[in-house]
C-alpha cells in the first residue's frame, strides 16, 4: 500500500479574538451524497477516531486514532493518523516534523488552547481549520528568540 505524505505546506494565520468571518459553515450543497465534514465540528468524531486529512487529500473525515498523545512528534500521512482522538499533527512552517496537538476554536472558550497557546487558523487539503500551536519544549524545542509568553508563530524551537 503506499503512502502519501501532505505535500503541502501548512499555511498559518494567527488569529485575533472575534476574527472568524471564514466560510466554513458547510450550508448549501446539492444532493446528499457526502456528510459534513469534521473540520467543521472536528470535536464530533467519535471515541477511538480523529478528524484527519482523508486518502483523497482534499478532504477530512473521521478515522480510526493514533498513538501520538499531545506534543509527540509526527509525520503527516493521509488517512493514516498518527495522533490521539481530537488531536491532528500539525507542522508549522520552517520545522522539519509535525507535532501532535489540539483543535481548537477561537470563539468558544469551552475549545480554548490549553496552557495560554495560540489558536491558529491552518489551511490543509482545501479547509480552513484551527488547531493550538503545538507545546513548547517538544521536538527540540526550548531554544528560539523573544522569551515566553509572546504570540510567537515559530513555537517549540530547533531542528
Amino acid at each position: 500500500m503506499r503512502r502519501r505524505h501532505w505535500g503541502w505546506v501548512i499555511g498559518l494565520a494567527v488569529i485575533g479574538c472575534g476574527d472568524s468571518d471564514a466560510d466554513d459553515s458547510g450550508t448549501g450543497g446539492s444532493g446528499g451524497s457526502a456528510p459534513a465534514s469534521c473540520v467543521s465540528d472536528p470535536w464530533s468524531c467519535p471515541d477511538g477516531q480523529t478528524c484527519w486529512v482523508n486518502s483523497d487529500q482534499k478532504s477530512f473525515a473521521c478515522l480510526n486514532s493514533g498513538p501520538g498523545a499531545v506534543g509527540t512528534e509526527c509525520s503527516s500521512i493521509a488517512a493514516s493518523p498518527a495522533c490521539q482522538d481530537d488531536l491532528i499533527c500539525l507542522q508549522l512552517q520552517g520545522q522539519a516534523k509535525g507535532a501532535c496537538t489540539e483543535y481548537c476554536d477561537p470563539m468558544d472558550p469551552a475549545h480554548a488552547c490549553p496552557e495560554n497557546r495560540q489558536c491558529l487558523a491552518v489551511q490543509l487539503a482545501g479547509s480552513l481549520l484551527h488547531a493550538c500551536a503545538p507545546p513548547a519544549g517538544e521536538g527540540g524545542g526550548g531554544g528560539g528568540t523573544g522569551g515566553g509568553g509572546g504570540p510567537g508563530t515559530g513555537g517549540a524551537g530547533g531542528n
